[in-house]
């Protein structure tokens, strides 16, 4: 079985905010290909556009695995490569980008 998303959110720049709007979207997929039923898989795209500080952009791709450990406890492993476009006088000056690695537990009772 295959699931999508789509998210998208606005705010004023009324305050201080490094982001005003969020675009995302994502495609899940259930474990039943494989035999893992409870367990899924999924990728995801995100752009954000800069609020009223420093940041014009970022962008984020996304890939995770949820499995399953018993009726009470999921793992999920993340994988996430962000690239941000910041407003720079200096044009020498590199825009940071960079990989980020997650584990979280989840326990339902």
């Amino acid at each position: 079985m295959v699931g999508g998303f789509l998210r998208f959110t606005w705010q004023q720049d009324d305050a201080a905010i490094d982001y005003k709007a969020l675009y995302s979207g994502g495609l899940d997929f259930s474990g039943s290909s494989w035999s893992r039923d409870e367990d899924n898989i999924g990728v995801g795209y995100a752009y954000l556009d800069g609020g009223n500080q420093s940041v014009k952009s970022t962008q984020v791709f996304e890939a995770y695995y949820r499995a399953l450990l018993n009726e009470y406890a999921a793992i999920t492993a993340d994988v996430q490569y962000m690239d941000d476009d910041l407003d720079q006088e200096d044009p020498h000056q590199h825009n940071p980008d960079g990989w980020i690695f997650g584990l979280r537990l989840t326990a339902e009772f």
